[in-house]
């Protein structure tokens, strides 16, 4: 994935050198320069057999076409490209095992039993706070949707909307800066695409759009302010919150009565 160009590489090549298997890594093209540099480093400090570890940077060209039974894909990134790899022909014919780690859409759920200023709510509140701003909301596995007992919506509206004003956006080498940018101008379009698709159904009470990033000249950079919608009917079909995943420092929150 583009946002985990040192760990996506180390927890996929981890598994595989353990087990004995020679690796072949491709990162994303957007951040493929820092995973090129780890890649560098091992090699300089020869901690590894020749040949266990190979790197393709930009368009893997025909490497699928490559895979045999005895091998092993494993992608992160996202679900239509995830189907489009398990769709290759030599990956059926020769059922080459795939691992994907792909889109989510991941919850946290406030309990009934959680009484408000409780060391429990405290931490729920600031998990919450923190996995829409850890990495600008850039992970996988970062909390899209917050659920609450109905009795306690406004409550925690309010605490989350408090936390989340409290964040600086900027340049991450400035001080004071708590939150960076995304990581490319593709991932801006697309993140304020999808944050558009959820304010047309439900409330933003956190992030209107416009950021002033600090140490920023006007007009560089790639950033969206920490971002906050309720939908106050998560029952109704068809709702974006429910299927779309905005990649970027955003969730919703919505109740429950059951």
């Amino acid at each position: 994935a583009f946002n985990f160009p040192g760990w996506g590489l180390g927890e996929k090549a981890a598994c595989a050198l353990l087990a004995g298997m020679p690796i072949v890594v491709k990162p994303a093209t957007a951040t493929a320069l820092v995973t090129f540099r780890i890649v560098e480093l091992i090699v300089e400090a020869n901690i590894l057999p020749k040949g266990a570890l190979s790197l393709i940077t930009g368009a893997p060209g025909n490497v699928t076409e490559l895979l045999r039974g005895e091998d092993v894909l494993s992608f992160t990134g996202g679900g239509s490209t995830a189907t489009t790899l398990r769709g290759q022909l030599p990956i059926v014919r020769d059922s080459v095992r795939v691992n994907v780690e792909a889109d989510s859409l991941n919850a946290a759920i406030l309990g009934p039993d959680a009484e408000i200023g409780s060391d429990t709510y405290g931490a729920f509140v600031r998990d919450v706070v923190r996995d829409i701003t850890q990495k600008t909301g850039q992970k996988c596995t970062a909390i899209r949707r917050v659920f609450v007992p109905a009795q306690h919506l406004e409550q925690v509206q309010a605490d989350l909307t408090e936390r989340l004003a409290e964040f600086v956006v900027g340049d991450p080498a400035v001080d004071g800066v708590t939150m960076g940018p995304v990581a490319t101008a593709a991932q801006l379009r697309d993140v304020r695409a999808g944050l558009e698709r959820l304010a047309a159904e439900s409330q933003r009470v956190a992030g209107d759009g416009k950021v002033a990033p600090k140490g920023v000249p006007d007009g560089k950079g790639y950033f969206v302010p920490a971002t906050l919608f309720v939908q106050r009917d998560p029952k109704k079909s068809g709702l974006a919150v429910h299927e779309h995943e905005v990649f970027g420092p955003s969730s919703t929150l919505m109740p429950y009565e059951t």
